[in-house]
Parts: structure tokens; C-alpha cells; sequence
């Protein structure tokens, strides 16, 4: 089955340790200045499962969207939508 592709910010998580059980393709970290600053962000293939467990995991006032096909998941904290493209 096909996997859902997306952008993973660490900083968005209150638990980084669930970036261990996924397939990460390639991870970019901005280049602030300040440290503190700076987001490691994890682009990413998960399985719907995955996408579930990692939502658990977000912040409030974060957000995160995968993508398969025509069709979009966006999270926020205790929120999913699902949007299909039209054609």
C-alpha cells in the first residue's frame, strides 16, 4: 500500500522519540542563528498508523499535512481533516 509523504518539524512534537519508529528520507535543519531557533524538520513516508501516533505527539498552535495522491491530511492538536483535490 502506498505511504503518505510529509514534513515532520521536531520542535512541533512533545515527544521526539516517535521520529524513531518512521522512514525518514532526509532531515534539514534550518539555519537561524540563535540554536534555540533552529527546526529540524524530518521529510518523511508514513503509513496512515504512523500519521495517527505522530499526531498524538503535536503541540498545540502546530500543524502538519501528508500528502498521497489527490489527497491531503492536514493535523492540528485534537483535529484531522482530509481533502481530495478535485479534478
Amino acid at each position: 500500500m502506498a505511504k503518505w509523504k510529509g514534513c515532520i518539524v521536531e520542535e512541533s512534537l512533545d515527544d521526539n522519540r516517535v521520529l524513531n519508529d518512521i522512514d525518514v528520507l532526509k532531515i534539514r535543519i534550518t539555519t537561524e542563528k540563535r540554536p534555540e531557533k533552529r527546526w529540524h524538520i524530518y521529510n518523511s513516508v508514513l503509513s496512515e498508523r504512523e500519521i495517527n501516533r505522530i499526531h498524538r505527539h503535536l503541540k498545540k498552535g502546530w500543524y502538519m499535512h501528508f500528502w498521497k495522491g489527490a489527497k491531503m491530511i492536514v493535523l492540528f492538536k485534537g483535529r484531522r481533516f482530509v481533502i481530495k483535490k478535485k479534478r
